[in-house]
């Protein structure tokens, strides 16, 4: 099994409450990651023959030597992509990142987006990428859709196209962190879901847009990921094959064992669920 993605959370420190945040991140985890072993780990993804380090958190740009780890990740020859809630990018930080990729999330416009994610969020996320995208840097936004932004995704791409936004993602209601505490209010059902994708691929074809969903549009409807996504690095150093499940499993540390050797022991393994028919994404019915 070839990888793609190498994907670590540097952080768990926010500077955002978002009702819908699958972690619950407040502020940052205790022993996090030095510099020293996330450079140790990149060395590992460019000896594996990586294509792209995907940073995220938390939020990545909270971490004073986040630069740093970009610009020694790009040196490795990786491509490197930052998730981040676009709160910290000002001018000035869209000139000094060394990135290929910003995945911004926008959950709706500007009311809707705002109720979810925190007032001015909306504002300040659309400056950012505008900062960004003056600095040749490609965006792709990331989109939760909710019962209370379906009705306005396809104005939502509108904006974000004409705003420089290169690829347009979506992504479902997951139940975990603090978004177990809105689920049942916001999330969609399986056929509701799949109205939404075709309602955007439509959209998309007619106006030229490129769209995406989150894991492929399998996953989108009704999946689980950990079976089709690389395995996902705390920052802490555990390993688990997907995210959501970060507290349930875990096959290793990195601290403790190379990352190849773990990735070794994940590979080949499944960890698939039905998740859209089974109900929200807490549990794996598979045991490693």
């Amino acid at each position: 099994m070839k990888c793609i993605w190498a994907e670590v959370e540097v952080t768990r420190k926010c500077n955002l409450r978002c009702k819908s945040c699958l972690f619950s991140c407040n502020d940052a985890a205790l022993d996090e990651l030095t510099t020293t072993e996330i450079m140790g780990l990149i060395d590992e993804f460019a000896r594996m023959n990586y294509e792209w380090l995907k940073l995220t958190g938390g939020e990545a740009l909270l971490r004073k030597d986040i630069f740093q780890i970009i610009d020694y990740a790009k040196d490795k020859g990786l491509k490197v992509r930052l998730n981040s809630n676009c709160e910290l990018i000002d001018r000035k930080v869209a000139r000094k990142l060394n990135v290929d990729l910003v995945q911004a999330s926008v959950d709706g416009l500007e009311e809707t987006n705002d109720w979810l994610r925190g007032e001015g969020t909306f504002k300040r996320t659309m400056d950012a990428i505008g900062f960004l995208v003056d600095n040749d840097i490609a965006v792709h936004s990331n989109t939760v859709v909710t019962q209370h932004n379906r009705d306005e995704l396809l104005g939502l791409c509108d904006m974000l196209s004409s705003k420089g936004v290169c690829d347009l993602g979506f992504s479902r209601m997951i139940g975990t962190g603090r978004g177990s505490e809105v689920y049942d209010e916001l999330h969609l059902s399986t056929l509701e879901l799949i109205g939404v994708k075709l309602k955007l691929m439509v959209y998309a074809k007619m106006k030229r847009y490129m769209v995406s969903f989150c894991g492929g549009v399998a996953y989108f409807i009704n999946g689980c990921g950990a079976s089709y996504f690389n395995p996902f690095v705390t920052s802490t150093g555990d390993v688990t094959p997907c995210c959501t499940i970060r507290e349930k499993v875990v096959i290793g540390n990195v601290r403790e064992s190379s990352y190849r050797d773990i990735f070794r022991k994940y590979e080949g393994k499944r960890f698939s669920a039905p998740i859209g028919v089974f109900g929200n994404c807490n549990v794996c019915v598979d045991k490693i």
